[in-house]
């Protein structure tokens, strides 16, 4: 869709979600996710998962809101840990980064440019896995539906550098209209 210049896929917060083919991430540890995301309600729901669900799969991560005023990054070796950034009541429009390190035991949220969680809880062990990337919604639109748009996603297997993470962030900031 096109408003005002930017370009989103829209969700209805009711049936709608998208879903890759299997994205092999089994030679990483690492992972930066990008997003520019606009939440229009009040509810639990994915903006992007590796596989069809975080808490059943080893060697994934999801970006969600998560409920109110919530938006969350979540990062799995073969335990799960959480960095949620509060103050994101909806309607509400973000640049979205979720950083990991499964090694490292690094799991780390930032939005508009601004770093709000970076939890050190252990992550366990194991590399990212061989599954399907959803969008909008979890496995395959079946389950926590996003009621509002996503207006850019870059994922990619390794851990972004500050100078990386800075020109992305301004990257996606150009396509959602959000200033950082």
């Amino acid at each position: 869709k096109l408003v005002d210049g930017l370009y989103f896929l829209e969700f209805d917060g009711t049936d709608d979600g998208l879903r890759s083919a299997d994205i092999d991430f089994t030679g990483t540890t690492t992972m930066s996710v990008f997003s520019g995301a606009r939440k229009e309600a009040d509810e639990i729901a994915v903006v992007a998962e590796l596989s069809n669900t975080f808490g059943g799969n080893n060697g994934t991560f999801r970006l969600a809101s998560i409920g109110g005023n919530i938006w969350r990054y979540s990062s799995k070796g073969t335990f799960g840990v959480n960095a949620s950034a509060t103050g994101y009541t909806p309607p509400v429009t973000s640049v979205l980064t979720g950083l990991s390190d499964i090694t490292n035991d690094v799991t780390t949220i930032r939005v508009d440019g601004v770093e709000k969680a970076s939890p050190t809880g252990d992550q366990g062990t194991g590399s990212f896995g061989d599954y399907p990337l959803n969008l909008g919604a979890r496995n395959n639109g079946t389950l926590l539906h996003l009621e509002g748009r996503v207006y850019g996603l870059i994922v990619r297997g390794a851990l972004s550098n500050a100078s990386e993470i800075a020109s992305t962030e301004a990257y996606i900031a150009g396509k959602t209209g959000v200033s950082i």
